[in-house]
């Protein structure tokens, strides 16, 4: 506190260069305390938080499937299994190619498994600041009869219907 001493207390430009009072001097001193203080409890309670949970827990999700929408759009779907403070755990994970038929020049969505990629994941981490959403997937959807469907063929992605077109 010698700086403060030294430059805020003796050449005080509101006090026209003059010495302050010890009074002032002891008030002064005792409010940047308190400021120090308060700053330093809130940088302890931000990082306290930011080391606890996501307040999202498993048990949450009531639905076999979930929806993970990312920030670059690509959604993904599958368990949930475990939900860190960093990375979320989606097992059994599909999602969605959009590819144009080059006869016909329509778009094709396939639900794809990431099993069946050539690494053959079997879970996937995706960190939290990716995320946006966190959506169930109801049990009587298409999603989830496509998912059940491609468990039952051998390799062949499954068809998911294109979407119908945005009306103007």
């Amino acid at each position: 506190m010698l700086w403060v001493d030294s430059y805020f207390l003796n050449k005080n430009p509101a006090n026209g260069g003059r010495q302050m009072k010890k009074e002032t001097k002891v008030k002064v001193i005792h409010h940047l305390n308190i400021i120090v203080l308060i700053l330093m409890l809130t940088i302890a309670i931000i990082g306290v938080q930011g080391c606890k949970n996501t307040g999202l827990d498993k048990q949450d999700l009531k639905t076999e499937y979930q929806a993970v929408l990312l920030t670059n759009g690509i959604y993904y779907f599958g368990k949930v299994e475990h939900i860190g403070s960093r990375f979320i755990e989606l097992r059994d994970v599909y999602f969605i190619r959009t590819t144009q038929n080059p006869e016909t020049k329509q778009l094709e969505n396939k639900l794809l498994s990431k099993a069946r990629e050539l690494h053959k994941p079997d879970r996937m981490y995706i960190s939290l600041q990716q995320v946006l959403t966190i959506e169930p997937v109801s049990a009587d959807s298409k999603i989830v009869q496509l998912i059940k469907g491609s468990k039952t063929e051998p390799a062949a992605p499954a068809q998911v219907p294109a979407p119908a077109p945005a009306s103007k």
